[in-house]
């Protein structure tokens, strides 16, 4: 099997390194809200509990805390979050993380405890 030795001095295979390099070409050159779509869905299939998440602990549709304090926007896993913001951490500066964070979030009610965003 033919390796790869990368930056950090760690062999890889080539498929594996040629797979990346593929992968990372094609979230570059599509929109990201596509890119996007795909990284939830495969994400949702194989962590299917996170759909559909029990909306109990919050007072309204809003999802209010017991005090009206604070709203909760996202229940999102934290690898989830993260692998977006690998990749499009630039794109979230650029429109703002809260406008982002709230688009996802009507993109992906699924993952929203609030009925009404």
């Amino acid at each position: 099997m033919e390796e790869i030795i990368d930056k950090t001095g760690i062999p890889r295979p080539k498929w594996a390194v040629d797979l990346v390099d593929n992968f990372l070409a094609k979230v570059r050159s599509r929109p990201m809200w596509e890119m996007i779509d795909f990284i939830v869905s495969v994400y949702i299939t194989k962590h299917p509990e996170y759909l559909n998440q029990p909306r109990t602990s919050y007072i309204n549709k809003f999802a209010s805390t017991k005090d009206k304090s604070m709203r909760k926007l996202l229940t999102i896993p934290v690898d989830l979050k993260d692998t977006i913001d690998w990749f499009y951490k630039e794109d979230i500066k650029n429109i703002g993380e809260v406008k982002f964070w709230r688009k996802f979030a009507q993109r992906y009610p699924n993952l929203s405890p609030a009925e009404k965003i």
